[in-house]
């Protein structure tokens, strides 16, 4: 009562406008109270499908879910340190965020009701959706390019710069497919040097064939595949080989003939001949069952005891060409002991050589 007299006073007039009379005269007022709100709403804040915010990814979204005794009213986000933008508040009580920016940042979320309860919750977040580059390729020292191959002997080092900005390299993958036989695949090197960083592939000999190579950010995202030996790359691929030239000497007639034939046979290096045999001179580089790698003949060279060396007498680098025969006649109408020696280099650099004895009456 005391309460309704500090409300209407004792004016009586207040009483006739807001309080109900009953039969007896008495005037009758109701009160209505209301409880106050102090609960604040739950909200949690998750990475959609559980993924765990503390590794890199290239696809992200947060999952929101909140509730409150009486309702959620009003939604909020900012990213950093950043001004809160409000969200749509959905009737079931969960909200996807979508706005979430390259590289590491934190993100505040809030909730609030019709009383102005608040909550607030965090997370961090690392995306990256940025796929790592890879430039030019340059092959190791001593290497030669060729008839659009690169040719190395014994091995070969292909390094790759790669550009990666957000989550940083994961691993490099390369595929050395030969041009028979089953493709290899493995972990490429990376090599970091300052704020450079480099994908080496490692090619040992035998190998004649086209290489591929990928690299893998932390976000998983993969770069285009870098092609050495390929259509449009402007290579035919690598050769890399430590199989030297064979050589093979044959003469022309047996010891006791007198004139040549047309037609090889075997170099004897212990009978004398009545008259100097015309050699006849085979360099292969390749193996008679084709299982050996081989980069192709680069030099011949001839000569006899300890004089001057003499070219075969063709340009190797017009062609490449796997066998070569050609005749040394430079013993016509000598006589004595002879050593005839034939040197022999490969495009890898692989060098092989055959020394034979002639006797001559």
């Amino acid at each position: 009562a005391n309460i309704v007299g500090d409300i209407l006073g004792t004016d009586r007039d207040n009483y006739e406008q807001y309080c109900d009379k009953d039969s007896n005269g008495v005037y009758r007022v109701t009160l209505y109270a209301d409880w106050r709100d102090n609960s604040a709403p739950t909200l949690t804040a998750a990475l959609t499908d559980s993924k765990d915010n503390t590794k890199w990814h290239n696809a992200l979204t947060v999952d929101l879910t909140y509730s409150d005794n009486v309702g959620v009213t009003k939604l909020y986000a900012k990213q950093d340190s950043g001004a809160y933008s409000e969200l749509t508040v959905n009737t079931d009580g969960k909200t996807i965020y979508t706005d979430l920016a390259e590289g590491t940042h934190s993100y505040t979320f809030k909730a609030q009701d019709a009383a102005g309860n608040e909550t607030e919750t965090t997370l961090t977040a690392k995306l990256d959706t940025v796929k790592p580059i890879l430039g030019e390729a340059k092959f190791s020292e001593g290497h030669k390019s060729i008839w659009d191959w690169i040719i190395k002997k014994d091995s070969l080092f292909i390094e790759i710069p790669v550009t990666e900005t957000g989550s940083g390299i994961r691993q490099a993958d390369y595929t050395l497919t030969p041009e028979t036989g089953t493709p290899k695949t493995g972990t490429a090197k990376i090599i970091t040097s300052g704020s450079t960083r480099t994908v080496q592939v490692d090619i040992a000999s035998d190998f004649k064939g086209t290489v591929t190579v990928t690299v893998t950010d932390n976000a998983g995202n993969v770069s285009d595949e870098k092609k050495i030996g390929a259509d449009g790359t402007g290579l035919n691929g690598v050769i890399v080989e430590n199989n030297a030239p064979t050589v093979t000497i044959q003469a022309d007639r047996a010891p006791a003939d007198q004139q040549g034939g047309t037609t090889e046979v075997e170099l004897s290096e212990t009978d004398y001949y009545d008259t100097a045999p015309i050699l006849w001179i085979h360099v292969e580089d390749k193996e008679p069952d084709d299982s050996a790698v081989n980069a192709g003949i680069a030099s011949v060279t001839w000569q006899i005891n300890d004089g001057e060396a003499y070219p075969a007498g063709t340009n190797f680098d017009i062609t490449q060409l796997t066998q070569y025969d050609f005749a040394i006649t430079a013993l016509a109408g000598k006589t004595g002991d002879f050593t005839v020696t034939v040197n022999t280099c490969d495009q890898a650099g692989n060098e092989g050589a055959k020394t034979v004895t002639v006797h001559v009456k």
